[in-house]
């Protein structure tokens, strides 16, 4: 069985998206988010990842908690890997196995989480 990475993208408003990937996954997504998606907090099996998004302490400290307390049911989900997918970045074409859509997670005032396919 493959390692399996947990990968949150958290938006200031401290909406999320988050995607289960494998290794080669994990690198792309997190290249992919540095570049393309400033200004969002970047996660991997509850680390922040440094220079991304909001420097908050307290916010990445409330999101780490949370994950601590979830990280047994995302382990437990599978790495869907749905094909091979062709990109083109600077220049070149590349080839890489395609993942589905990053589901959204919404975090209410009351500290409920509601989930939803983007």
């Amino acid at each position: 069985m493959s390692e399996k990475y947990m990968c949150f993208r958290f938006y200031p408003n401290m909406s999320a998206k988050f995607t289960i990937r494998d290794k080669e996954g994990m690198e792309s997504w997190l290249a992919y988010n540095k570049e393309w998606r400033p200004g969002n907090a970047l996660f991997i099996d509850g680390v922040h990842i440094d220079n991304t998004g909001f420097t908050d302490k307290k916010k990445i400290s409330k999101i780490q908690e949370w994950y601590e307390s979830v990280k047994d049911d995302y382990k437990r989900m599978p790495v869907f890997i749905i094909g091979k997918q062709r990109e083109f970045l600077g220049g070149q074409i590349f080839t890489r196995n395609g993942y589905p859509d990053d589901v959204e997670i919404f975090f209410s005032k009351e500290g409920t989480i509601r989930y939803t396919l983007t």
